[in-house]
C-alpha cells in the first residue's frame, strides 16, 4: 500500500500548544520560535497546566495568538525570584522582545539560580542579595547595598578583545571583531544596543587615563598562547594616535596620566618597566593584566609560570622591584583590576572545574569570592562609583584535519581546548593536548586517528612531540616540569627522563633517537639542550634568551631552528658552533616543520585569516605561500594557533580558538565610592 501523506503543501508544522505566533501566521521562523516553545514547557512544569490550552488544536493556536497566560503563583516567585519575568519574556508574542539567543536565556537562568541560592542561604552562594530578573534579562535592584544589577552592553556575534570605561564612567571603549570582520574600536553606551564605530582597524585598548586619554596598541598581532603585541601609542580625546614604542604587550597609566608602565619581552624574558626603560620585574614565564594601583605605589598583575598556559595568580610589585605573590594554584586566571578604593585586587579565575569567577584579594593575601555567573568571566575595569566591567566568555580551542584533495576537513577537537601538537609521518595519527577545564589541572595528552575515531588518553601533561616511528609521545607535567614523560602510543610502560634543575618548555625528537629540549635553569633564560634518553644527561648547545616558540629539528639532525633573543629564527648546530640567523622568519611566524630535503623551513603567520602556510627557502630566503587554511566556521576566530604537516606534505592539522563573548556591567558589588 502507499505510504500515507504526513504533510501537505501549506500545512502548519508544529505542536499546537507550543508553537510560536510566527509559526501559526506562517511568517519567517528562526531559533527564537524554539525559545517560545521552551517558555511554554517551563510554564507547564512550574504550574502543572498548559500556557495555552483548549479542547482542539485550533483553540490552542488561537490562545497563542490572543491570550496572555495567567502569572505564575506568588509562592513560585518567592521560591525562585525572577522566574516569572523570565518565562513571560520567553512567551512574548513579539519575536524582537523575546530572548534573542539560547545563551542569553541560559545566562539569565544562571543568575536566577544564583539569586535563589543566596535567598536560601546556601553555603556555596555568592555575595549579593536575591533579586528578580526584569524583562530585559537584567537583575532588578532591591533595597540593600549588596543587590546586583546586570547591564548587557553588546549583542553582536563575535569576540571582544578588550574594553575600558571612559574617564567619566558613563560609556565604554572596546576593541571587538564582529561577524568575522577584523577587530576595530567602538564606543558603547549602556542602554543602547548599537555601537559607535571609532575606526582604527587592528587597534587594541590598553588603558584610559583619568583625563580620558587612551593608551592603545596599533597593528595588534597575535604572538600565540593568549599573547598579543603591537605599537604602543597615546590617543588623546578627539585626536589621533601618537606612536611611542613597538612590540609592547600591555601598558597602564600612572594615576596622574603622565607616564606609562609597560610590559614587553626582551631576551626571552618578559619584563615590567616603569618608567619605560627601568625594569622592575623579569620572568621566564609570562605576565597579563598589569594594572597600577590608584595611589601609584604598586603594580598588580597575573603571573603565569608556564608560557601559553593561563594557570597562575595575582601578584603585586612595588616601585623598588619587590614582588609578592598573593594567591596561587589557580588553574585559569585571566582578567584583573583594582577595587574602587584601591584596597583590594579583583581578578577572575578558577582552581578546579566550573568557569572563571570574580575574586578579590588584599595585598596581605586575604581572598574572597565576589561573584559567580554561568560561563567564564574576564574582569576588565571598575569605576570609582563601583561599576564592574566584565566579558562573559564562550571559548573553545578547536582542531581540524585536512587531506589535500578532500572537499571538507575532519573535526579533530575532542574536549574543550584541543591543541594539535604533532602529526605522524603518514598523516594518519595526531598528538593532541587538552589544556582546558576538561583536560584537568595537569592537562591531558591524547592520540587520535585523523579519520575522526575516538581519541585515546595517554596520560597527564602538555604534549610536545610524536616520535618519528609513531610509537612514543613526549609530554611534560606541571607548571615547572623537571622531567620528560615518554608515553607509549600502544602497549608498553611509560618512561620518565628526569632533568633536575631544568624547567622544560618544549621538546622534539632528533634523528638519532635523542631529544632536543628548550629549557631553563631558575633565573636564567631558555636555551637548547640535547637530552640522552639512555643516560638522562642534558647538554646545552645554544645561547640563552630563546623564545618559548616551537623548536624544529632538521631532517639530518645537524641543527635545530628556534626563535632567538633578537626575535627572529636562528639555526643552532648541535655541535655548538655559531648559529645562522634567518631574519626573514620573525616572531610573527610559527614553525611547522622542515622540508624533507632540509632546504626550507615551513612556517605560518599567526593572527590572520585565511591562515597562510609559507615555505621559506634557506638559501635564497625567498618566501612563498604553500597553502591557505580557513576554519569551517570562522565566526569569532582571529587566526590559526598551530599547524602541523605530515611528512609527505598531504595532510594538515590546524588549531584555532573560537571565541564568542559578550560585554556586561554589574553594579551593586561595591558601595559607591566617595
Amino acid at each position: 500500500s502507499a505510504m500515507p501523506q504526513l504533510t501537505e503543501t501549506g500545512a502548519i508544522l508544529g505542536t499546537a500548544s507550543y508553537m510560536a505566533p510566527e509559526q501559526i501566521r506562517q511568517q519567517t521562523v528562526d531559533h527564537r520560535a524554539d525559545l517560545f516553545a521552551l517558555g511554554a514547557i517551563l510554564y507547564e512544569m512550574l504550574t502543572g497546566r498548559r500556557a495555552f490550552d483548549g479542547p482542539t488544536p485550533m483553540d490552542r493556536m488561537s490562545a497563542i495568538l490572543n491570550v496572555t497566560p495567567a502569572p505564575l503563583s506568588a509562592s513560585t516567585e518567592r521560591q525562585t525570584p525572577g522566574i516569572t519575568a523570565l518565562v513571560e519574556r520567553c512567551l512574548d508574542k513579539e519575536v524582537e522582545t523575546r530572548f534573542q539567543s539560547a545563551s542569553d536565556l541560559a545566562f539569565a537562568l544562571g543568575l536566577i539560580e544564583a539569586a535563589s541560592l543566596r535567598s536560601t542561604g546556601s553555603a556555596s552562594a555568592e555575595p549579593g542579595g536575591g533579586a528578580p530578573i526584569d524583562a530585559t534579562g537584567a537583575i532588578e535592584s532591591q533595597p540593600g547595598p549588596a543587590d546586583l544589577l546586570f547591564h548587557r552592553i553588546t549583542y553582536r556575534q563575535g569576540s571582544i578583545m578588550s574594553a575600558r570605561f571612559t574617564a567619566e564612567g558613563h560609556s565604554v571603549y572596546l576593541c571587538a571583531a564582529w561577524d568575522g570582520r577584523p577587530a576595530e574600536l567602538f564606543q558603547a553606551h549602556p542602554g543602547n544596543p548599537e555601537l559607535r564605530s571609532l575606526g582604527y582597524p587592528g587597534t587594541d585598548i590598553l588603558a584610559v587615563s583619568r583625563s580620558g586619554e587612551m593608551a592603545v596598541s596599533l597593528r595588534r598581532r597575535a604572538r600565540g598562547g593568549f599573547v598579543y603585541t603591537g605599537m604602543l601609542a597615546r590617543m588623546p580625546v578627539g585626536g589621533g594616535p601618537r606612536e611611542i614604542l613597538d612590540d609592547v604587550r600591555e601598558a597602564d597609566w600612572s594615576p596622574d596620566g603622565r607616564q606609562l608602565v609597560v610590559l614587553r619581552e626582551e631576551g626571552g624574558f618578559e619584563q615590567i618597566e616603569f618608567p619605560i626603560g627601568k625594569v622592575l620585574y623579569r620572568t621566564p614565564g609570562w605576565v597579563t593584566n598589569m594594572r597600577m594601583a590608584p595611589d601609584g605605589k604598586t603594580i598588580a598583575f597575573l603571573d603565569h609560570p608556564l608560557r601559553g598556559n593561563d594557570a597562575g595568580g595575582p601578584s603585586v610589585l612595588d616601585l623598588s622591584g619587590q614582588v609578592k605573590h598573593l594567591s596561587t594554584n589557580w588553574s585559569s586566571s585571566r582578567g584583573l583590576t583594582w577595587s574602587p578604593d584601591g584596597r583590594e585586587i579583583l581578578f577572575t579565575a578558577f582552581r578546579s572545574g566550573g568557569g572563571r569567577s570574580l575574586w578579590g584579594v588584599t595585598p596581605d593575601g586575604r581572598e574572597r569570592l565576589l561573584l559567580r555567573v554561568p560561563g567564564h568571566m574576564t574582569v576588565l575595569d571598575v569605576t570609582r562609583q563601583g561599576l564592574v566591567l566584565f566579558i562573559n566568555e564562550n571559548e573553545r580551542l578547536r582542531s581540524e584535519f585536512l587531506r589535500v584533495g578532500e572537499a571538507a576537513p575532519t573535526e579533530m577537537s575532542w574536549l574543550d581546548w584541543t591543541l594539535p601538537r604533532a602529526l605522524s609521518e603518514d598523516g594518519s595519527r595526531a598528538l593532541l593536548e587538552e589544556s582546558g577545564v576538561a583536560g584537568g589541572e595537569m592537562h591531558s595528552t591524547y592520540i587520535r586517528d585523523t579519520d575522526g575515531s575516538p581519541a585515546i588518553r595517554l596520560g597527564d601533561g602538555s604534549a610536545l612531540d610524536l616520535s618519528p616511528d609513531g610509537l612514543w609521545a613526549m609530554a611534560v607535567v606541571g607548571t615547572t616540569p623537571d622531567a620528560v614523560q615518554l608515553y607509549p602510543t600502544g602497549a608498553g610502560e611509560t618512561r620518565v627522563l628526569s632533568v633536575p634543575g631544568l624547567d622544560v618548555m618544549a621538546g622534539q625528537w632528533l634523528r638519532d633517537g635523542s631529544i632536543c629540549i628548550n629549557a631553563h635553569e631558575p633565573g636564567r633564560g631558555l636555551r637548547l639542550h640535547r637530552l640522552d634518553p639512555s643516560t638522562g644527561e642534558a647538554r646545552a648547545f645554544s645561547e640563552e634568551g630563546l623564545s618559548w616558540h616551537e623548536i624544529m629539528a632538521a631532517p639530518d639532525g645537524s641543527m635545530v631552528a628556534a626563535m632567538g633573543p633578537e626575535r627572529h629564527t636562528k639555526l643552532y648546530p648541535l655541535d655548538g658552533s655559531p648559529p645562522v640567523s634567518v631574519p626573514e622568519i620573525t616572531s610573527a611566524d610559527r614553525a611547522v616543520r622542515w622540508s624533507p630535503d632540509g632546504a626550507a623551513l615551513i612556517v605560518f603567520g599567526r593572527g590572520q585569516l585565511p591562515g597562510k602556510v609559507f615555505r621559506v627557502d634557506l638559501a635564497s630566503r625567498r618566501r612563498e605561500v604553500m597553502r591557505e587554511l580557513t576554519p569551517s566556521d570562522p565566526t569569532g576566530v582571529e587566526g590559526l594557533t598551530g599547524v602541523r604537516i605530515s611528512g609527505d606534505g598531504t595532510g594538515f592539522i590546524y588549531g584555532y580558538m573560537q571565541r564568542l563573548s559578550q560585554l556586561y556591567i554589574v553594579e551593586g558589588l561595591f558601595r559607591q565610592a566617595s
